[in-house]
C-alpha cells in the first residue's frame, strides 16, 4: 500500500533519513518537514529545506498532515512538540538521542557527559503527548570516551539515529514493528531550565573528575567554548597529582596551559588557540600567526562563520600569511559551508583593493578556478559577471 512519508527535522541527521527514504522507497509519496528556523541554508550543518528544493520534494507544514491516513511521520530532530490526537495516522515516530527512560527532554549531548556517563545511544519511539515518553520499538548504545565533548557525542547521535532509522524504517512503514512501555524505574526528564548557557561557570569545588565533565559538555565549538582566567578552554586532562591548594587556585601556568587544584587532583586546561589563530589571519600578524600554529592541531579548521584561517588571509590579502598556511599544510581547496572557494575570497580582496598578487599566489599553489559553489558558479563565473577580464586571462592561461 502507498504511504505518504514526512521527515521532518534537522541537519545531517534529517537529511540523511531523506535521501535514504527517496532511493529505497521511490513509489511513495515523500514530503519533508524542516525546522522553523531552517532558512534554507546550509551552515555546519546541511539545510533540511534547502535540500528539499534541490530534490524537489513537496515541503508541508504541520497541519497539512493531520488528515493524512496512510501518514508515516519521522521526527529526526524535530523541533515542536507534536499533539498526537490532531492526527488520523497513528504511525508517528520520533528518534530521540538518549537511551530512553533516561535524559528524557534537553540536552541530551551535555548531560551525560555532565553526569559521566560512560554510555548514551538514541531510542526510535512512538510519539504521544508526553514529552519523549512514547512505547520503544528499538535502541542503539553509544560508547562514550572518557575525551568525548558535546559536540563528538552530538555527531555520535546522529550516526546513531541514521544507523537506527535505515535499519528499521521498513517496518514503520509496514506496521510490523513492535513496541514495548518505558520504565518508571531510572527515567529522568530536564527542561531547557537544566542548563543557562548564557551563564555558564565552572564550579571547581568539584573532584576533577567532575570539573573535568563540566568541561567537556559546554564544549560545542560552534554554539560555546567553556572559559576559564580569559582563555577558552579547548580540553581537560585530569593529573595524578593530588590538590594541595584550595580548589579553584591556579598552581602553575604557561603558554599551554593552566594547572589548577580541585577537591581531590589537580586538572590541566589546555588553552585554544583558534580564536587567535583566526584573528591573525585577518590582521596580518605573523608572530601571532606562527605562535599559535604552534599550539593547534588543524590549520584547516572552520570558524564559526565557516572560514578556514587560509580564506580569511586570502580575503584581507595577507601574502605573507597565505605563504605561511600552505607552508605548514593549508589546504588549497577548502571552502566554506556554502562553498566559497579560497580563490573566490581572493577575488574579493581584488575587488576591494586592486590587489591580484594574493589570487596570483594561490592561483599558482594549485587552487582549483574551476570548483563551484553551492550556487553552481566558479569564480571565472564570478568574474564574467563583474567584467574582470584582469584576472579571466590568468585562469585560461592555466
Amino acid at each position: 500500500m502507498k504511504k505518504t512519508i514526512c521527515i521532518a527535522g534537522k541537519n545531517e541527521v534529517a537529511v540523511n533519513g531523506l535521501a535514504y527514504v527517496l532511493a529505497h522507497y521511490p513509489d511513495h509519496q515523500i514530503v519533508c518537514l524542516p525546522n522553523a528556523t531552517d532558512v534554507g541554508s546550509d551552515t555546519w550543518q546541511p539545510s533540511l529545506r534547502r535540500f528539499c528544493r534541490q530534490n524537489d520534494i513537496r515541503e508541508v507544514r504541520l497541519c497539512d498532515l493531520y488528515d493524512v491516513e496512510d501518514l508515516v511521520f519521522v521526527s529526526l530532530e524535530y523541533a515542536e512538540i507534536i499533539d498526537p490526537g490532531r492526527f488520523s495516522s497513528n504511525a508517528l515516530f520520533n528518534i530521540h538521542f538518549s537511551l530512553l527512560p533516561k535524559y528524557k527532554g534537553m540536552y541530551t549531548s551535555a548531560l551525560p557527559l555532565l553526569n559521566g556517563e560512560v554510555e548514551s545511544g538514541v531510542t526510535l519511539h512512538r510519539i504521544e503527548r508526553g514529552i519523549d515518553t512514547g512505547d520503544i520499538i528499538a535502541q542503539l548504545s553509544l560508547e562514550l570516551g572518557l575525551y568525548d565533548t558535546a559536540r563528538d557525542l552530538y555527531f555520535k547521535s546522529m550516526d546513531g539515529a541514521f544507523r537506527l532509522f535505515s535499519s528499521t524504517i521498513q517496518s514503520l512503514i509496514s506496521g510490523t514493528f513492535t513496541a514495548v512501555p518505558q520504565s518508571a524505574i531510572g527515567a529522568s526528564y530536564f527542561s531547557k531550565a537544566a542548563i543557562d548557557y548564557s551563564r555558564l561557570a565552572i564550579s571547581f569545588r568539584k573532584t576533577a573528575f567532575e570539573v573535568h565533565n563540566q568541561f567537556r559538555a559546554y564544549t560545542f565549538r560552534e554554539y560555546q567554548m567553556p572559559e576559564y582566567a580569559g582563555w577558552q578552554i579547548a580540553r581537560t586532562e585530569i593529573t595524578g597529582v593530588k590538590s594541595r591548594m584550595p580548589p579553584g587556585v591556579i598552581v602553575r601556568e604557561n603558554a599551554v596551559l593552566f594547572q589548577v587544584s580541585t577537591i581531590d587532583y589537580d586538572i590541566l586546561l589546555f588553552k585554544d588557540y583558534y580564536p587567535q589563530f583566526w584573528s591573525a589571519a585577518a590582521s596580518g600578524n605573523l608572530d601571532q600567526l606562527n605562535a599559535s600554529i604552534e599550539n593547534i592541531e588543524d590549520v584547516n579548521l572552520r570558524n564559526g562563520n565557516g572560514w578556514a584561517a587560509l580564506a580569511i588571509a586570502a580575503y584581507h590579502g595577507h601574502e605573507d600569511v597565505i605563504a605561511r598556511l600552505l607552508a605548514v599544510g593549508a589546504n588549497v581547496q577548502v571552502t566554506n559551508y556554502k562553498g566559497t572557494t579560497v580563490l573566490m575570497y581572493a577575488f574579493s580582496h581584488y575587488e576591494s583593493s586592486g590587489r591580484m598578487q594574493p589570487f596570483m599566489m594561490l592561483l599558482a599553489h594549485g587552487c582549483d578556478p574551476q570548483a563551484r559553489d553551492k550556487a553552481g558558479k566558479s569564480v571565472a563565473d564570478y568574474m564574467r559577471e563583474r567584467a574582470c577580464h584582469d584576472l579571466l586571462h590568468l585562469i585560461d592561461a592555466t
